[in-house]
């Protein structure tokens, strides 16, 4: 990987970091309050959608640490080491554990007495079953990346023994 593609991804991902954290600190607050000053009733809706906003917000950015991480072990030709699995699986984690957030809230959502409050706009729950699918996709994918890796971290151990 060239420098100069590394250090333009690290800067992309701490800017996305960045964005991740003003919208966990800023922007959801800001959203619940403005729900809550507009329909105090809603309180239940908000607070979930809060608590999921923000553990979402982490997954987010546990994902785009173990890139990084992983990134900058490329950049310094230390990929094939087993340190690398740990990073593959704190993606994998965070895809899996996004993935149980979103339908947890479409099944608390959706299976409410049907009050304005807790009501999805039309669509909504089509995307988010399609978020579901997309995350656990997302975790099985990075579960084959892991094999190969492992399959990768073999070879050059054996390459290693050869030379």
């Amino acid at each position: 990987m060239a420098r100069w593609s590394s250090t333009a991804l690290l800067v992309i991902l701490a800017l996305l970091a960045g964005g991740l954290l003003f919208g966990q600190l800023r922007w959801i607050p800001s959203l619940a309050d403005s729900e809550l000053r507009e329909n105090p009733a809603s309180i239940g809706a908000v607070t979930l959608l809060s608590i999921a906003g923000i553990a979402l917000g982490l997954c987010a950015q546990l994902t785009v640490l173990a890139i990084a991480r992983l990134v900058l072990m490329v950049r310094r030709g230390r990929i094939f080491d087993a340190r690398a699995f740990r990073w593959v699986d704190v993606i994998t984690a965070a895809c899996a554990t996004a993935s149980a957030i979103v339908l947890t809230v479409l099944v608390v959502v959706e299976s409410t007495d049907g009050s304005r409050a807790a009501e999805l706009p039309p669509g909504l729950a089509a995307l988010m079953v399609g978020g579901v699918l997309a995350l656990a996709g997302l975790a099985l994918l990075m579960t084959v990346m892991k094999a190969l890796l492992r399959q990768a971290v073999a070879l050059d151990a054996e390459l290693r023994e050869v030379v």
